[in-house]
C-alpha cells in the first residue's frame, strides 16, 4: 500500500514540475535614461512644489474664494 501511494506521489510530484519548467516570459525594459525621470506626455518635465509653496497655494486659495467655489460647483454633486 504504501509502495503505490508512493508511486502515485510520485508520479503527481513529476507530472507537475512541468508547469515550473517554462522560461518566464520576457519583459520590456525601460531604458536607463527613462527610467531616472518621469516625463509627462507633452514632453515639458513638471518642476516639483515644496510642502510650504503647496501650503502656501492652500491658504491662498481659500482666503481668495477659489476653494468655496470649486465645492459650490465642481464637487457639489458628490
Amino acid at each position: 500500500m504504501k509502495v503505490i501511494l508512493a508511486a502515485v506521489a510520485l508520479t503527481a510530484l513529476a507530472s507537475s514540475a512541468t508547469a515550473f519548467a517554462r522560461t518566464p516570459a520576457t519583459h520590456a525594459t525601460v531604458p536607463a535614461a527613462h527610467a531616472a525621470r518621469w516625463v509627462p506626455p507633452y514632453g515639458t518635465p513638471v518642476a516639483g512644489e515644496t510642502r510650504a509653496e503647496v501650503y502656501h497655494d492652500l491658504i491662498r486659495a481659500e482666503q481668495d474664494g477659489q476653494l468655496k467655489y470649486l465645492d459650490a460647483t465642481l464637487y457639489a454633486h458628490s
